[in-house]
């Protein structure tokens, strides 16, 4: 496994994923460097694109006593408050950490960057079926997060509105590698924001749709009521103006009036 380091600080060089990690193996089994290692390039022949590398610096995994844990637990991962992203510490149980390589497939991929969820291995979750290997799931969430601009909390590409709305929303909360904590300090709070408005893109508003454009002929054969193309203002007055003109036209004048004892010719 010795050799696998080098290649492991090839593949991180050059890309966004910050330092490397740590190994303290005191008051455990001596293959702690070797399982970590091993841990993180399952993550690679899984097809993850990146790896930190063993170096000194960053993260650390080391042991806790076995009692401080408990019977059921066989990894925990802290953060130290404060602290950026290094300051994580991925604490092993030395009596059952070898028979649960689930458990360190989990705290590698914390490592790099995942959340723990309710599938594959990010599973915290050790039950009787085990995953010896991250899912191809667990990979592509991966290599999204790898690959994602920096302060872009709701996946649309950009770092707008929406991402600062999301960022309120999680204003105050603390754990480990929530989407809102920016700066990997364990805290979403202020400092994020901060980090937010460094990639804060202030786009121009969309322009209004395009009216559909009514054909010349259809403008002018078109107008009138029945079209819903709209009169001009005193059509509708003129119209009644003839029509009262043409009602009296037409209708009988009433007779004159007789003197008494007068009767009105028949019209036969």
């Amino acid at each position: 496994m010795r050799g696998l380091r080098p290649l492991l600080a090839a593949l991180l060089a050059g890309s966004g994923l910050a330092g490397a990690y740590s190994v303290d193996s005191a008051g455990g089994p001596l293959t702690l460097p070797e399982d970590v290692a091993a841990a993180f390039e399952a993550w690679l022949d899984a097809g993850a694109v990146q790896v930190p590398a063993e170096d000194g610096e960053g993260p650390e995994f080391r042991f806790a006593e076995a009692d401080l844990l408990g019977p059921d637990a066989v990894s925990v991962t802290m953060q130290r408050s404060g602290s950026d992203s290094s300051g994580l510490e991925v604490v092993l149980n030395p009596e059952t950490y070898r028979d649960n390589p689930a458990a360190l497939l989990h705290e590698t991929g914390i490592v790099l960057g995942l959340a723990a969820g309710t599938e594959g291995v990010m599973n915290p979750a050790l039950g009787a079926e085990q995953q010896n290997a991250p899912t191809a799931a667990d990979v592509e969430l991966l290599n999204s997060v790898a690959s994602a601009v920096p302060g872009d909390l709701d996946g649309d590409g950009l770092v707008g509105l929406g991402d600062l709305i999301e960022l309120a929303a999680q204003l105050g909360r603390q754990g480990v590698n929530l989407s809102g904590d920016l700066n990997g300090d364990g805290e979403v709070n202020d400092d994020d924001l901060v980090v937010l408005r460094e990639s804060y893109e202030f786009t121009e508003p969309r322009e209004p749709a395009a009216q559909p454009e009514v054909a010349e002929d259809e403008a002018e054969n078109g107008a009138g009521p029945e079209s819903g193309t709209p009169e001009p203002a005193g059509a509708g007055e003129d119209a009644a103006e003839d029509a009262a003109e043409d009602a009296s036209e037409g209708s009988p004048q009433p007779a004159e009036p007789t003197e008494p004892g007068q009767t009105e010719p028949s019209a036969d």
